[in-house]
């Protein structure tokens, strides 16, 4: 009988371990979700200078550079300090000659990187990121290094001459 609890509690500790896997946040090890701010910070320093801060709310912010571009990380949907979303935003001073119909030209043509004119009429790009179910390392790396081409590709498409 002895035996009999011991080989179940020794299958019970197997069918578990997947679960035991889970970090508190309920995101599988080694995947990367909006808890893991201190990874995505890591991942932004790759691509230049980073400061981790919060918003007059309390979610995290990070205020990052990519090159010569500044644009910040906001973390949403928070409870809890667990984030299910991050956005990429970067604002640029708007060329006098562009309007809502160059930023529909720019979405139209691209499947990432929203562009629009805020309230303030800059021109402002940015990329959404759902990462509740956690994200791989190399996939938010990739993610990141998409971001850093977009800003760069916009900066061309407002002031180079890259209206396609």
């Amino acid at each position: 009988m002895f035996k009999t609890i011991v080989g179940f509690a020794a299958a019970l500790v197997v069918m578990a371990a997947p679960a035991m896997a889970q970090r508190s946040s309920g995101t599988p090890s080694g995947l990367i979700d909006g808890s893991a701010q201190s990874a995505i910070q890591s991942i932004a320093r790759s691509f230049g200078k980073v400061e981790m801060t919060k918003t007059r709310d309390g979610n995290p912010l990070i205020r990052a550079e990519s090159g010569k571009f500044k644009y910040v990380v906001f973390f949403s949907d928070c409870r809890d300090g667990r984030c299910s979303n991050i956005q990429l935003i970067a604002d640029f001073r708007r060329p006098d000659n562009f309007g809502e119909r160059e930023m529909n030209d720019w979405n139209k043509k691209r499947a990432f990187g929203k562009a629009f004119i805020n309230d303030d009429g800059l021109a402002v790009i940015s990329l959404n990121l759902l990462l509740s179910g956690g994200v791989s390392r190399a996939n938010l790396d990739g993610q990141f290094d998409l971001w850093s081409k977009l800003l760069k590709e916009f900066d061309d498409f407002l002031y180079g001459g890259g209206r396609r």
